[in-house]
């Protein structure tokens, strides 16, 4: 369960520790209190809210990279066929979150089944374990990301003489990213 709250406060007393928060929305209180059962253990996650992408922004980035695997399949003259996944996974690499994690090597089958996007990124004195680096997928990003993520695919389209929006069309674009909340 899970709702909005931008205040709390902590209480002690004879009845022990507590920490209330405040929602405006009265029926999520309500249907956490319901589904609340006491003696059942509950593990409470606090995090700050996100704004998300837009799905206009998502769907822009997947519109571009369709059009570079296009252009780069041309360019290969069919000798070899870019698929959007290939640069889907081109522009993770170049403008994308993520990161490096040594994991061990029993442990790699099920790290790459929880990161689709990955790969070995250098050896190790050790011989049990081995660095991988990985990359989140878009679909995972908040707006200041996106906005990362676009603006590079942006560069590489124009840099490839495929047509994009206007500065100004993208501007509004940005601007929409800000001021909507979307999945």
């Amino acid at each position: 369960m899970e709702f909005n709250t931008n205040k709390a406060r902590w209480e002690s007393g004879d009845g022990g520790d507590w920490v209330a928060f405040q929602t405006n929305d009265p029926s999520a209180a309500i249907n956490l209190i319901n589904a609340f059962r006491e003696g059942q253990a509950y593990h409470v996650v606090v995090e700050p809210e996100r704004k998300k992408r837009s799905l206009d922004a998502n769907a822009y980035a997947w519109v571009l990279i369709g059009k570079m695997a296009d252009a780069l399949t041309r360019e290969a003259h069919g000798l070899t066929a870019y698929s959007k996944e290939d640069v889907y996974l081109i522009m993770l690499k170049r403008y994308g979150q993520g990161g490096v994690a040594k994991i061990k090597n029993s442990d790699i089958p099920a790290f790459k089944r929880a990161w689709k996007y990955c790969e070995p990124h250098e050896k190790l004195w050790d011989a049990n374990a081995a660095y991988m680096r990985f990359w989140v997928g878009s679909s995972n990003y908040n707006v200041e990301e996106m906005g990362v993520f676009i603006n590079g695919i942006v560069a590489e389209c124009q840099n490839m003489g495929i047509e994009t929006i206007t500065p100004d069309e993208q501007a509004k674009l940005l601007s929409l990213w800000k001021t909507r909340d979307t999945q």
